[in-house]
């Protein structure tokens, strides 16, 4: 929706810190309510694939802030789309990024609930993919440019 479209005059919206965490809790719980009970439609291993990219990106900048000593829960630009940016891709590229990787790694979550490939092969997979994305993520924390965000951010802490 905050796409400008070929003539710019899409309206804008803002979710902010609360929407977004709204947003999240809405996506998880259905996620979570569609894998579970009597009445589910996908085993709970879909699911982490479902949400596969949004849950790598939380888990490795809360460990990667973890890691520098500072709060998990404190802001800063480490998220994946931020990583893009900061290398060189527009905001929109990075968007077009995310969100075919998001898609890729769901694609490949329905595809091996509908082979019926065995959860403990799925789950493997997606702790390969996890491992796989950290080691990339660190890759480009190493090569990110400074630039002077980042040095005000090292030199507030």
């Amino acid at each position: 929706f905050n796409m400008s479209g070929a003539t710019g005059r899409l309206p804008k919206s803002f979710l902010g810190d609360s929407g977004a965490m709204l947003l999240g809790l809405i996506v998880g719980s259905s996620l979570v309510s569609g894998a579970q009970g009597d009445q589910a439609f996908i085993k709970p291993v879909t699911a982490l694939w479902l949400a596969a990219l949004p849950l790598f990106d939380t888990f490795f900048v809360m460990g990667y802030r973890t890691m520098q000593g500072r709060s998990p829960l404190s802001a800063d630009r480490n998220h994946v789309h931020h990583l893009l940016v900061d290398h060189g891709l527009s905001r929109g590229q990075a968007l077009a990024t995310v969100l075919v990787g998001a898609s890729l790694l769901a694609l490949a979550g329905l595809a091996m609930e509908l082979a019926s490939v065995p959860d403990v092969w799925s789950f493997a997979g997606i702790i390969a993919v996890f491992i796989c994305y950290v080691g990339v993520a660190l890759s480009a924390h190493r090569k990110r440019p400074v630039t002077v965000d980042h040095m005000e951010a090292r030199a507030t802490g």
